[in-house]
This record gives structure tokens, sequence and C-alpha cells, in this order.
């Protein structure tokens, strides 16, 4: 690949990272208001506590370990980038 290859590939992946994160955070968030409830009218007696609650109030929105799984490799990621940034 030439250098001006990799930096055209290097823009791609920078913007689809930023774009996709932005929006990511932000669902974070709301999961988050959510769990806590920290969001108006929220009908729930207790905060979200544990993967099984999650799971239970999402209606099986995810497979066992698949948030966990997804967070790490977020973090593994995350700290190897943070050598270059």
């Amino acid at each position: 690949m030439t250098h001006a290859q990799q930096k055209a590939l290097l823009k791609k992946h920078i913007k689809a990272f930023l774009k996709h994160q932005r929006k990511a955070t932000l669902a974070l968030r709301e999961i988050t208001e959510i769990g806590l409830l920290e969001n108006e009218g929220n009908p729930w007696v207790s905060p979200i506590s544990g993967e099984a609650s999650l799971q239970s109030y999402s209606n099986n929105a995810f497979q066992s370990g698949e948030v966990e799984d997804t967070i790490n490799d977020a973090q593994i990621a995350l700290n190897n980038s943070m050598i270059i940034i």
C-alpha cells in the first residue's frame, strides 16, 4: 500500500470512528439514564443492577456476556490507541 493510500485509509477510519463513537456514547448515556432512574417519568422502582437485570428489562436484547465482552474489547482498543493519540 502506498503512503497516499495509507493516509486515505487512516482518514476514512478516523471519520468512521468519530461518527459511530458519538452515537455509541449518546446511546450509553441514555442507557445509564434509564438504568439509574435519571430520566423523567421512569416507572421502575429501583435502578437496574447487573447483567441479568439489564437482560430482563431489555427483553433479551443481547446474549449473555455480550455487553461485557463489547466493553472489554472497546477498553483494549482505547488503551492501545492512547499510544497514538
